[in-house]
């Protein structure tokens, strides 16, 4: 009863009613007028601009976008690519290339058999080449 009621209403801009207002939201333009080197006309941002230069400009801003859209698709379908003569595939193909010559030869090392030996036995292994009963 004796509680003072909260606005959970957001305080809107008083210059742009759709905009939320800022807290410490003031006039720049007046806070520095004083200043030789502040500009207040003819700054980007607050120019008037007619409707066909601005036509123009949306024209030539969705041309560059489209390119710029094209390069990073090509970059996102280039980097995705697994299969093929791609980047990817040839490091993961080199990295496993080392690896199982390092294993060959530490197996070698072992066991005394060379990698052609030991290439001969998982082909008779695996079916590929008839036993010797010779």
């Amino acid at each position: 009863e004796g509680q003072a009621e909260v606005d959970v209403e957001p305080q809107m801009n008083p210059d742009n009613p759709n905009l939320p207002a800022l807290k410490g939201d003031y006039d720049w333009d007046a806070e520095f007028a004083a200043d030789p080197d502040w500009i207040t006309e003819n700054v980007p941002g607050k120019l008037v601009i007619n409707e066909l230069d601005l036509a123009a400009q949306v024209t030539e801003l969705t041309k560059i976008e489209d390119r710029f859209r094209k390069v990073r698709q090509a970059e996102e379908y280039e980097e995705a690519r697994i299969i093929g003569f791609v980047p990817q595939a040839e490091m993961f193909n080199g990295r496993y290339a080392m690896f199982f010559l390092v294993v060959g030869l530490l197996t070698e090392l072992w066991t005394g058999i060379t990698i052609p030996g030991q290439i001969e036995e998982m082909a008779r292994v695996g079916g590929f080449i008839g036993p010797d009963f010779g």
